[in-house]
């Protein structure tokens, strides 16, 4: 009561065979560099694009499969952008990309997700990661995403929202 819930950041069950894997369920989204929880980031601060350009969570279904050593394909489906199990917004969208090894010391990831992303309208999204290790304990990271939706979701009587940004770690 009085606006007050619960909150629950993943709630999910994975299953494996080889290299295979699948999660169903309430999971943190592959987008971008950054993640939800504060240790596991290099910042106390944001970018903005994690605010305004990336899910936070999804609900729904991602296998990932290991190609190769330095290979990982992803694909799913899940209920919009930081829906619960209520799919809040009616979302309906795919969520998948890649990740892959570039020699010994860069790593290339690209997410895609597109369809209804529920509370913030139909679209497309991507991320671009690239993670150079400069030393044993140095990397480098280049991050971009793109978002364009068909929903005015700063209400100005727009009919779009778009953004395009690149992080630097």
């Amino acid at each position: 009561g009085a606006g007050y819930g619960f909150a629950m950041p993943q709630l999910y069950a994975e299953v494996a065979a080889g290299d295979l894997s699948v999660k169903i369920g309430h999971f943190y989204t592959l987008l971008g560099y950054e993640v939800v929880t504060a240790p596991d980031n290099f910042f106390f601060s944001h970018a903005f694009t994690m605010y305004n350009s990336e899910a936070f969570t999804h609900t729904g279904a991602l296998a990932s499969y290991a190609v190769s050593d330095d290979t990982t394909v992803y694909a799913g489906w899940t209920a919009g952008w930081d829906t619960g199990f209520d799919q809040y917004g009616g979302g309906s969208s795919f969520l998948g990309g890649f990740s892959t090894g570039l020699g010994d010391n860069a790593t290339f990831t690209y997410i895609t997700t597109f369809g209804d992303f529920g509370v913030i309208g139909e679209g497309y999204s991507h991320s671009i990661v690239i993670d150079f290790a400069l030393t044993d304990n140095l990397n480098y990271i280049f991050q971009s995403d793109v978002l364009d939706t068909n929903e005015d979701v700063l209400g100005d009587g727009g009919s779009t929202y778009h953004t395009v940004g690149i992080n630097q770690y």
